[in-house]
């Protein structure tokens, strides 16, 4: 189960940050973010060591939700420690009222591609040359509408 981030959470997911994005985002940003009240910030706990294992970042606007980072320390991948974290994220995207969840994955990142669609999220386009390097983003959506 993941907890709301804040005082040296944001100094540990700027950490996650440095290990796993090309540009990561400091902690003066994620504190900005953490200050706003249309996002949030969530993260999972190491029960023995107290480590921040993953921590993911999205919106909540209306009745949109928009997924705009997730990330696990690599030595706890391939754990659910992103699975916990997005199914944590669904769970409040629908308690906030919000009819679908967005989000862009690089194409090339095959792993998180199997993680969405197994969650039920659907591909719905192509941002073309959207990372700096020229790869594409795609786009996936899950609706949320109908659901209980």
């Amino acid at each position: 189960m993941s907890e709301k981030l804040w005082g040296t959470g944001i100094d540990e997911a700027a950490y996650l940050e440095e290990c796993c994005f090309r540009k990561p985002w400091g902690s003066s940003f994620l504190a900005s973010l953490a200050d706003n009240k249309f996002m949030r910030l969530r993260g999972t706990y190491d029960a023995e060591s107290g480590e921040l294992m993953g921590y993911c970042c999205y919106s909540v606007i209306f009745e949109d939700c928009e997924l705009m980072r997730i990330c696990t320390q690599p030595r706890f991948r391939r754990k659910g420690v992103a699975a916990g974290l997005l199914d944590d994220l669904i769970a409040d995207a629908r308690a906030s009222g919000c009819d679908r969840i967005f989000l862009e994955v690089r194409k090339s990142n095959r792993g998180a591609i199997s993680l969405y669609e197994s969650r039920g999220f659907a591909y719905s386009y192509t941002r073309y040359n959207y990372y700096e390097n020229g790869e594409d983003a795609l786009v996936y959506q899950l609706s949320l509408k109908g659901d209980a």
